[in-house]
């Protein structure tokens, strides 16, 4: 079906989400097949198939394609773009905590505390923070201020080792 279709769309970004849809629209298909009827099931998902992509994704395609868009406001996303660039700096700092974080397990209430973390709150803020999330636990303060201190620490050991394999 993608090979019968493909041709007709302008580039191959589109042509990837032909492909998307083909196998979203096949999948759907297979769970809305009731076994136990009269019809059998490579017709049914042949025929549905087809018309799904003809008359849905296709058809939209080609009428879509010679509009223009115009937002409702004079605001659109290259204004975004413009009106607040993302500093370099902040860039570096989620690529450099992604590659720290790579291939780490955490518990809820570590991911809790980096979180908060990351949040620039103070340890004190933080454990305030975690107690009224955990007040239904058997968490202590003790339990919180080790793991806050454990978290501090394996984040500063990571971020060295990063440091010294550049």
């Amino acid at each position: 079906m993608y090979n019968d279709y493909k041709d007709y769309l302008p580039d191959h970004a589109t042509q990837e989400e032909l492909m998307s849809y083909i196998d979203e629209q096949f999948i759907r298909l297979v769970k809305e097949f009731v076994p136990n009827t009269v019809i059998d099931f490579p017709g049914y998902v042949k025929s549905k198939l087809i018309n799904r992509v003809k008359h849905s994704f296709i058809r939209s395609n080609f009428r879509n394609r010679k509009r223009i868009f115009l937002p409702k406001h004079d605001f659109d996303v290259t204004n975004l773009l413009d009106n607040n660039p993302i500093q370099d700096e902040q860039l570096d700092f989620y690529e450099t905590l992604e590659y720290v974080l790579m291939d780490v397990k955490l518990t809820e209430l570590e991911r809790d505390i980096l979180f908060l973390m990351l949040q620039e709150l103070t340890d004190a803020e933080i454990e305030r923070e975690i107690r009224k999330k955990y007040r239904r636990s058997m968490l202590t303060n003790a339990d919180i201020r080790e793991t806050l201190k454990e978290m501090q620490a394996f984040i500063r050991d990571r971020l060295h080792k990063a440091l010294e394999e550049d």
